[in-house]
């Protein structure tokens, strides 16, 4: 086996301040920049969420 990876994983939580329906990941992600600890964020599923991502 070869030596471990040093990738920082992902985390996603819900956004709390985006409101509708996320049809715009990069408006997703100026959202999620502005509530602390976030880098950015992404619409997923089916409901259209934002979710935040930050390394963790």
């Amino acid at each position: 086996m070869g030596p471990m990876s040093a990738e920082a994983k992902t985390c996603e939580t819900q956004s709390g301040k985006f409101k509708g329906m996320c049809m715009s990941s990069t408006n997703c992600a100026s959202v999620c920049k502005s509530e602390p600890g976030f880098d950015g964020g992404h619409c997923r599923g089916f409901r259209r969420q934002c979710l935040c991502t930050k390394p963790c």
